[in-house]
């Protein structure tokens, strides 16, 4: 009995939180001092790459948008389903150039909807960029 109520409490647990998945952060490097977030142009929250924007410029790297046809050698991109004007899924990837650097998945669990009705969608894009970036 004290082995199902554990496991059923792990459940619960497990079942309100954010859920990062796929977290394969981005390694620390002298050259990487800026980071283009190539628009989505499918964006239902369209200020979201200026989000994560202003996210990146918190932890200390300079950041701009771009279209799909811009280059740039660091690129942030990203696909995010919406509810209620904030993210409820999303995938985002660093690339340098070709080559994938680093990877995040991002589930909005329970708990994580009360700090959203705090933080926005601002917040969710801050927890985003420091968890990929939390090497710098």
């Amino acid at each position: 009995m004290k082995k199902l109520s554990l496991i059923l409490a792990t459940l619960a647990l497990g079942a309100c939180t954010t859920v990062i998945t796929n977290d394969n952060p981005v390694e620390a490097r002298s050259d990487l001092k800026e980071v283009c977030i190539q628009k989505n142009t499918n964006d239902k929250i369209p200020e979201f790459s200026n989000y994560l924007k202003n996210s990146l410029v918190k932890k200390g790297l300079k950041a701009k948008v771009i279209s799909r046809q811009e280059q740039c050698p660091f690129r942030l991109t990203y696909n995010i389903t919406v509810s209620h004007d904030s993210v409820q899924r999303g995938k985002f990837y660093v690339f340098e150039g070709r080559q994938k650097l680093a990877s995040l998945g991002y589930k909005r669990r329970a708990e994580e909807k009360v700090k959203v009705r705090e933080t926005g969608a601002q917040g969710q894009a801050d927890l985003i960029v420091n968890t990929l970036f939390r090497n710098f």
